[in-house]
């Protein structure tokens, strides 16, 4: 059945003017230590604020052209600051109030009937942390509500970075499970329930995570105070760990031969001694949630260097690896990679070195154990890896050879032969190409790492 709210406030929409659409942003005073505590590990709680000052600010400059073409009045519900504070950010067109109740949900929902109490027909409400949010979507979002009841702004977390009513449908923030994956979902599953039509907008990514921060370094002239400014010359060594205790001083080592060389190890919950050793060895150490994607993605975002290298922890770079990073990226390679060697004597692992060395210079594919490199405007430019735990390499050179070559160096690098000797060159081998075919053939990198994983213990 239609929720009565909806079929009530419809009535009352028809032949409205444009006055009485509103937007309604839920948002929160920057103070430091009490927004974007999730990237405080990352930044600093002063920086993090700083960040979503800056965040809120760049919003209001986007939509100020269609607040002012379609006259749309304007509702700041927030917690902390004071409407002086908030008049001193953003001025004095937006209506300052107050948000009311526990939950978020609670607090959504308030507004939103106490804002189609007062006369409006159709109401957007969003947030702060969409980067890429703009006039031009709240102009479709708008133009959607004029066939349908609900309209929802999908973010690539699984909750939802919009919302457009055109009632005060209160239900659809009820038994919902914010900051999860799932609000998305359970919004939808309710919408259906209650019979509305919903139409969907373009998902978009919020700025949440360390790793999220790769949207906002496409200009890093807009985030002057809270995220680093790149520095030419500079090398950024990006290597993610987990449980590498064994191998990690040696990659370090390995890659401190030239003072223009900044190392951050981006840590996903190790319980040996990782941490430890990059933090002796003057090592950036940064903490994310697993996934080698989501890792490296997490170190670009918050690195200085003019150019990237992303480096695996058990992986030994060649002596001249500076100069022949510089070197191909001169020579107008859009990236580059080192050849593989294998630390392993293994039978038929020298055919392994040379099936990948040949598909890195024929096919410009190289996988992460070759040390993938390119500056870090380009990496930014193309928002990085997926947030994958596998195969995000692999994703990301094809990408990157559809916007230029992808070079190979003479220079060998060393990495170790552990798997193989653990599993065997067949058995490994096969499985890295099952991985691959069931990636080509469409199923999702967390289904195949669950499958890998499983087959790798089994083996061990």
């Amino acid at each position: 059945m239609p929720n009565p709210q909806i079929s009530h406030c419809k009535s009352k929409q028809t032949n409205q003017s444009h006055s009485r659409h509103r937007l309604l942003i839920m948002t929160r005073y920057p103070v430091p230590g009490q927004t974007k505590t999730r990237l405080i590990p990352s930044l600093g709680a002063k920086s993090a604020a700083l960040l979503h000052r800056e965040l809120i600010r760049q919003l209001w400059e986007k939509l100020a052209p269609i607040i002012k073409s379609r006259k749309i009045e304007v509702e700041v519900h927030y917690s902390g600051g004071s409407v002086a504070e908030w008049r001193e950010l953003l001025g004095t067109t937006p209506h300052f109030i107050p948000q009311n109740g526990h939950s978020l949900g609670e607090r959504i929902a308030h507004a939103t009937v106490n804002t189609f109490s007062n006369e409006a027909t159709r109401v957007l409400i969003l947030g702060t942390d969409c980067v890429d949010l703009d006039s031009a979507i709240i102009e479709q979002a708008f133009a959607a509500l004029e066939k349908h009841d609900v309209v929802l702004g999908p973010a690539s977390d699984g909750g939802y970075y919009l919302i457009g009513l055109n009632a005060p449908s209160i239900s659809l923030f009820h038994g919902i499970s914010w900051g999860t994956e799932f609000v998305l979902k359970q919004t939808l599953l309710k919408c259906r329930s209650h019979g509305l039509k919903v139409k969907q907008l373009v998902s978009l990514s919020d700025i949440d995570h360390p790793e999220d921060l790769l949207i906002c370094r496409q200009d890093s002239s807009k985030f002057p105070r809270s995220l680093p400014q790149t520095t030419l010359g500079l090398l950024s060594i990006i290597i993610p760990t987990l449980n590498e205790e064994k191998h990690l001083a040696q990659t370090i080592l390995s890659s401190r031969t030239n003072r223009n060389v900044e190392l951050i190890v981006v840590d996903a919950g190790s319980q040996d001694k990782t941490v430890q050793i990059a933090h002796d060895l003057g090592a950036r150490v940064l903490q994310t949630q697993p996934g080698r994607g989501r890792q490296l993605n997490a170190g670009a975002a918050l690195a200085r260097g003019e150019t990237l290298l992303f480096l695996h922890a058990d992986t030994l770079l060649p002596e001249d690896y500076f100069s022949e990073i510089w070197s191909l990226l001169y020579q107008g390679g859009i990236a580059g990679a080192f050849r593989l060697k294998i630390d392993s004597d293994l039978p038929g692992i020298r055919s392994v070195e040379r099936g990948a060395n040949f598909r890195s210079h024929y096919r410009q594919l190289p996988y992460g154990d070759q040390g993938v490199f390119l500056r870090a405007t380009e990496f930014y430019q193309m928002r990085g890896f997926k947030n994958w735990p596998l195969l995000e390499d692999y994703e990301f050179c094809r990408r990157l050879r559809r916007r230029g070559q992808v070079l190979l160096s003479a220079a060998k690098i060393i990495t170790s032969g552990r798997r193989w000797e653990s599993l065997g060159v067949m058995k490994t081998t096969i499985i890295n190409q099952l991985c691959l075919s069931a990636f080509l053939c469409g199923v999702s990198p967390d289904s195949i790492f669950r499958l890998y994983t499983r087959q790798s213990l089994n083996e061990t």
